[in-house]
């Protein structure tokens, strides 16, 4: 996976061109790709393309997930974790999902960046969230996108969507998104059960809003 990042990183910085969307993405939750951002979009990712970029350096530098799953975790979290890992045999991609999500919710608390970090808005790696034991909502979704792909899980496979809130266009999150035999799913910290897995069809989702959505290999727009 570091690989992947590496080169994820050197296409940001070489290019800035980000790779065409994958088909099974082009419509999620009502809204379809866009070529290209409007101005807040844009402005939006111009915001965010340093702060997560900064996550996939420090993955790459100090990963807590490495392949199949093994994670560099606390003792507290270490034993759960790999004892989880034993379930997984023979278990399919919903369970490893799920699976994945319930852990991270249950084992780390919600705290917001000025009570973590004394600052307003701070994206925090998986290395960051463990040391603090705790993060908001962007980082429960970045600790799960690094789990499932140490998991074997596709990056084509996952994006971290990032959504108008319900009645607070000014308020946004990021989420996870996963695709799950050609299925749609979004997670998020605040779900419960905490192992809940979404359709993005259900009426609950229709409440979000997708703007964008990104991972290591590029950055999509919603209309």
């Amino acid at each position: 996976m570091c690989g992947r990042i590496a080169a994820f990183l050197l296409l940001f910085f070489v290019s800035g061109v980000f790779p065409s969307s994958s088909l099974a993405w082009e419509r999620l939750m009502g809204a379809s790709i866009s070529a290209e951002g409007d101005k807040i979009q844009t402005r939006l990712w111009r915001n965010f393309a340093p702060r997560w970029e900064r996550i996939l350096r420090q993955e790459q530098e100090r990963p807590v997930f490495t392949s199949g799953g093994q994670a560099d975790l606390p003792p507290k979290y270490r034993r759960l974790w790999e004892n989880m890992l034993v379930t997984f045999r023979g278990k399919d991609e919903m369970f490893k999902a799920r699976a994945v999500c319930g852990f991270m919710n249950t084992q780390f608390h919600s705290a917001s960046d000025m009570e973590l970090y004394k600052r307003p808005d701070h994206w925090a790696a998986p290395a960051e969230m463990i040391e603090k034991g705790a993060g908001d909502s962007e980082d429960f979704a970045f600790i799960k996108y690094f789990a499932l792909r140490s998991l074997g899980f596709k990056a084509d496979d996952i994006r971290l969507l990032v959504v108008d809130l319900p009645g607070e266009a000014e308020t946004r999150d990021v989420l996870l998104a996963v695709r799950i035999k050609d299925k749609m799913y979004i997670q998020d910290f605040s779900f419960r059960p905490a192992d809940l897995l979404l359709p993005v069809s259900d009426a609950m989702a229709k409440l979000y809003k997708p703007v964008a959505a990104f991972n290591e290999e590029g950055v999509w727009y919603y209309r």
